[in-house]
């Protein structure tokens, strides 16, 4: 886990290096299982609404929150 400095004096925490890459590749595979013909390329043009519904739930699970609306459908996770 490392931290970011907010202010002097002040830190969170923030996510790993790997989580947000198996929380998206979790997402992946149960979209996957949902759309049946689909592929792993049509997740990624998807769209982030879609993206959102199946990532989200798995940063949830691994303790991470939304904090930070940073633009273009991205968002900061932090540790919950």
């Amino acid at each position: 886990m490392s931290f970011e400095s907010l202010h002097p004096g002040q830190t969170r925490s923030t996510m790993s290096n790997h989580d947000s890459y198996y929380a998206y590749q979790e997402g992946k595979a149960k979209w996957l299982k949902d759309n049946p013909g689909k592929t792993a390329r049509d997740f990624e043009y998807a769209g982030t609404d879609v993206q959102d519904r199946y990532v989200d739930p798995e940063m949830q699970k691994r303790g991470y929150k939304k904090d930070r609306y940073i633009g273009a459908g991205a968002w900061e996770w932090v540790k919950a």
